[in-house]
Parts: C-alpha cells; sequence; structure tokens
C-alpha cells in the first residue's frame, strides 16, 4: 500500500486528471477485496482525518510535558520618557525634563516542586494521545467494514442480476410458446395472462436488483474515486477466523476482544486520562516552589520596593512560592473531571456490551451456515435434476399445459436456490469480518495504510521550530493543489420556471426518447430476444451525468425490448 501523500482529497473528475485512462487500467485486471481496501486506504480522507487527530494529541502531550523545562523570556523597551517638576509658592515654577531610554530584563522560570501536577498533566495528555491512536485505528476498522460491505453487495447482487436474467430468458421463451397456443385454440386466454404475469414479476424483480446495484455502484465511487470494476474476484472468508478464531470458544472469544480491541482500548485510556486529571487538579490546591532570576539593565524594569540604591543595572534570583487560596474554583474542576470520568466508563461498557452483541451475532451467523450451506447445495442440486427433466419433457411434448408449468416452476425455482446458496455465502463472509472485527483483529488482516509523515509516536518538544513533520503542511495552510474541486459542485443550477431545471452542458449526452424507445420489429430473431433481455447495470460516471430534467427517465434500448417480448410481440 502506497503512503498517502499530499493528493485532492476530493478526486479530480475525469476530464482534469487522465482518469478515463486510469479507469481502463484500473478495469482491466481483475478486482479483488484486497486491492478495494487498499484503494479505499489511499483515497477516503477519513483515514487522513483520524490521522492527523492522532498526531494533534501528541503534539498537546509533547506541550505538557515541556512544563518540566525552564522558561526563558526577554523583553526589551525602546522610547522617549519626561517628567513634569512644580514648585509650590506664589511664584510657582515647572520644569520638563526628557530623556530617550533603552533597555531589557532577562526571566528565568524553573518550576521546582509542585506535587506532581505536571507530570500528572502530562500522563493525561500522553493517555488521551494514545487514545487517539486506537480511535484511529478502529476508524480504520468501520472504513474496512464499509469497503467490504460494497464489495460483497456489489458481487452478490451481480451474481443474482445474471441469475434473473437467465431465468427471465427461459421464461420469455416460455411466453411465446404459450402465446403460440392460445393463437392455435389450444389454451384459453388466461394461460397467456398467467404466463405474461410470472415475466412481469421477474422483471420487476430485476429492476429492484438494478436499483440495488445502482447505489453500492455509488457507494463504490465515493469510496475508491473510480468507475466500479468490469470484473470481481469472488469474496472468501477472514483468513484470521479461520487461522485464530475458529477454534476459540465464546467465552475466550470475549476475552480476546477485551484485551485488544481498539475502542474498548480508547475508552480505558480516556478513563485514565481522567484520573490522571483529578489528581493533578488536586496538586494544583497546593503551593508551587518555583525557581526564579530576574537581570536588568534600565529602571524601567527595575525591581518593585527594592531596597538597594538605583544604578540602572540589577538582578534578582531566589525562590517564589505560588499558592493560589481562593478564586480559581477548584472544587467545580475536580468534579468536572470525576463527572467526565464517569461518562467514560459509561461508554466503555456500551462498547462491551456492543462487541459482546455483535461477536455472539457472528458467531451464531457462522454456524447456521455451516448447517444451512449442505442443505441448500442439495436443494440447488435437486433443482438443476428437475429443470433437466423438465426442459426434456418439454422438448418431447411442448404443447402440453404441464410441460409449460413445470418448466416455468423448475425455472423459479432453480432461481431461487441459486439466489438462496448465494445469499447465505454472501452472510458467511461478511459475518467472519465482523468477528474479526469484533475481535479487534482487523489491523492484522487489513494494517492502516502507511503516511508520509511516518508512523504515529510520542512527539518531540520542539520550543524554536515547527520540525519537518509539520513543514509537509502547506504554508498558508491550503491545499497545494488549486480547483480540485469535481466539476458536480462547481457548475451553474438555473431555475427557470420552477418545472425544470438547467444546467451548464456537460461532455456526454442524454439519450433521446426516439433513440432510447427505439423498439425491434416483432420478426427479430431469438438471438435478438436474448441479447435485448440480457441489460447490464448503467453505470453514469460523474464527468457524463446527464443533464437534471424532471421528466420520467427514459430507459435504454435493452430495457425497452424486453417489456415488448414480454406484453405480446413474439420474437
Amino acid at each position: 500500500m502506497a503512503p498517502r501523500g499530499r493528493e485532492p482529497i476530493v478526486p479530480l473528475p475525469p476530464a482534469a486528471s487522465g482518469a478515463p485512462g486510469q479507469r481502463a487500467e484500473h478495469a482491466a485486471g481483475l478486482m479483488t477485496l484486497e486491492k478495494m481496501i487498499a484503494l479505499v486506504g489511499e483515497r477516503d480522507p477519513r483515514v487522513l482525518v483520524s490521522e492527523l487527530s492522532a498526531r494533534a494529541a501528541h503534539e498537546r502531550a509533547a506541550k505538557a510535558w515541556a512544563g518540566h523545562y525552564p522558561q526563558l523570556s526577554v523583553e526589551y523597551a525602546l522610547g522617549r520618557e519626561g517628567n513634569w517638576n512644580a514648585q509650590g509658592g506664589p511664584t510657582s515654577l515647572s520644569s520638563v525634563n526628557t530623556d530617550n531610554f533603552h533597555g531589557g530584563q532577562v526571566n528565568l522560570s524553573w518550576e521546582l516542586y509542585a506535587w506532581g501536577a505536571t507530570q500528572k498533566r502530562y500522563e493525561e495528555s500522553y493517555a488521551l494521545a494514545k487514545a487517539e491512536e486506537d480511535r484511529y485505528r478502529r476508524a480504520w476498522d468501520l472504513i474496512v467494514m464499509e469497503a467490504i460491505s460494497t464489495y460483497v453487495n456489489m458481487y452478490r447482487l451481480r451474481k443474482q442480476l445474471e441469475i434473473t436474467r437467465q431465468t427471465l430468458l427461459g421464461h420469455s421463451k416460455l411466453l411465446k410458446v404459450v402465446e403460440d397456443r392460445v393463437g392455435a385454440k389450444l389454451a384459453p386466454e388466461s394461460r397467456r395472462s398467467d404466463a405474461l404475469l410470472r415475466v412481469q414479476e421477474i422483471m420487476a424483480d430485476r429492476e429492484d436488483i438494478l436499483s440495488q446495484l445502482n447505489e453500492v455502484d455509488t457507494t463504490y465511487r465515493t469510496l475508491t474515486g473510480l468507475e466500479p470494476p468490469a470484473d470481481l474476484a469472488e469474496p472468501q472468508l477472514a483468513k484470521e477466523y479461520e487461522a485464530k478464531l475458529a477454534c476459540l470458544s465464546f467465552d475466550d472469544n470475549l476475552k480476546l476482544a477485551y484485551s485488544i480491541h481498539p475502542q474498548i482500548q480508547a475508552n480505558l485510556r480516556t478513563i485514565e486520562a481522567a484520573a490522571y486529571a483529578v489528581e493533578g487538579m488536586k496538586a494544583e490546591r497546593l503551593p508551587k516552589f518555583n525557581l526564579y532570576a530576574r537581570y536588568n539593565n534600565n529602571r524601567l524594569f527595575s525591581t518593585q520596593g527594592s531596597t538597594l540604591p538605583f544604578t540602572g543595572r540589577g538582578y534578582e534570583i531566589g525562590v517564589n512560592v505560588v499558592w493560589t487560596l481562593f478564586g480559581s474554583a477548584y472544587g467545580n474542576s475536580i468534579a468536572e473531571r470525576i463527572f467526565l470520568k464517569e461518562k467514560s466508563e459509561a461508554d466503555n461498557e456500551r462498547a462491551v456490551r456492543e462487541v459482546e452483541r455483535n461477536i455472539h451475532i457472528a458467531r451464531d451467523a457462522l454456524a447456521a451456515a455451516k448447517g444451512r450451506t449442505a442443505i441448500l447445495d442439495e436443494t440447488l442440486r435437486l433443482s438443476d435434476e428437475v429443470l433437466n427433466q423438465r426442459q426434456h419433457s418439454f422438448s418431447v411434448q411442448a404443447m402440453s399445459d404441464e410441460a409449460v408449468n413445470g418448466l416455468s416452476n423448475a425455472y423459479y425455482s432453480r432461481a431461487r436456490a441459486a439466489t438462496a446458496l448465494l445469499n447465505l455465502h454472501m452472510r458467511e463472509v461478511v459475518a467472519s469480518y465482523t468477528l474479526v472485527e469484533s475481535s479487534g483483529l482487523m489491523n492484522e488482516v487489513f494494517p492502516a495504510p502507511l503516511s508520509v509523515r511516518g508512523p504515529i509516536g510520542p512527539a518531540p518538544v520542539r520550543n524554536f521550530f515547527p520540525g519537518r513533520v509539520a513543514g509537509m503542511n502547506p504554508e498558508d495552510g491550503m491545499p497545494l493543489e488549486r480547483n480540485v474541486m469535481p466539476d458536480l459542485l462547481t457548475r451553474k443550477v438555473v431555475l427557470t420556471d420552477g418545472m425544470s431545471t438547467t444546467a451548464e452542458p456537460q461532455s456526454g449526452t442524454a439519450p433521446t426518447p426516439a433513440s432510447s424507445a427505439g423498439g425491434v420489429p416483432a420478426s427479430a430473431s431469438d438471438a435478438a430476444t436474448a441479447r435485448s433481455l440480457e441489460v447490464p447495470p448503467v453505470m453514469l460516471s460523474p464527468a457524463r451525468e446527464a443533464p437534471l430534467d424532471n421528466g420520467s427517465p427514459q430507459p435504454p434500448a435493452g430495457d425497452a425490448q424486453a417489456p415488448a417480448a414480454a406484453t405480446g410481440t413474439t420474437p
């Protein structure tokens, strides 16, 4: 997995970034689950958000550690001063004396003893930084689970679309036979209605699958910034489940999750930080001893109340004691920290219950899948045998009602058995990865993406310079690349009469009613009918989106032919 750099968080439009060639190269190879997660790790901005939050927390911890260091400050003044002297009496005189002055002062302050308050503040900040690291891993786990769900759904819906296409082809042939029988007065008109109803039901299922597949494809584009691939490898069970978790009991699985799950670890570190904060606030109530030193070379910075004669220069060194007795609301501060600590404990209890629930559900789903797989395999095998028998009977006696109804039911049973087995296997795959994620092992299966800033860890104290890591950011705080917003977000949309919208012309053209509704003559061949029923999902890229129109969308040419064959057109 390539390190994350300063690439645009929002992917560039295809016309500006050369994405068409990239899509062609991307779609040429077989897409796997591992490749998709690698793409998500490189392009999803949520990864960068969590990473930078953890780094910022370590920088705050370094600031807290700097409280152990001596504080050195320099003051310098340059200007002009004057005074006015007046003498009393009937003949009062006054004079004004002015002079230029310049001078400075050097101050040194070093905390000697504060009852551990500074150390407690650092330990609190460091515990919070470690908690942010755990939240970073947790965020990556959730991103991976979203990518897995998207990949599995995309594969499942494509397979369901293929099963539905084959079923629709078979029922279209049966519809032609029924229409011929009705035309020859060998069957009543109700037979045609029954066959047409079955075809319409299958087409409605296909449209529902296409709608779901369109949503999944949109999610894929959002996660990766690329077009959906042409070929998908079949997802398999998680290797960590088969290697480590399948042999564990439920109690051992829970113990493993309690010890390494990132969300639980983040909550425990937050509770630890709250405890350090309470101890630090208690130490703040006690007197603090500081070593201080001061040197000045101008009377502007002379020590007030000094008993020594002023010479224009002087120094001080000693120990001062600071003890705040009233006015800092220590009681409220401690109560706030205690309430936050109890809140973190409640959050941890909720997270523990959620992890326990997810483990329970995932293990039950995997156990049930083992028993149901054999049953569904046998059901699919029997449905194939019945389909072969019905096809043989249909070829021998094609004009009988029994052969037509038997073959229709066989097609339907075979599709239902294949769909049930496919859904069971996909649920088993998702359950295996859910169990891995709930057990806290997802980072071992899919490690978090690398970063050009290096690994996340404690930050050194930098008193004068930001350091190399911070220097990677742009000077003005804005991305180095300009015009990174896609055309979809920058184009102008003009509302005219409230019934339609007018947008800037895009690179693609929308299908016109004349071109999209063009039908096939009734004398078309069976091969043309088969091609018309095979309708791939329409994937509209952001660069080829149609102009906004409130009118009803026109189906593509393939979709316009299938209803014609189903409603009575003889192929």
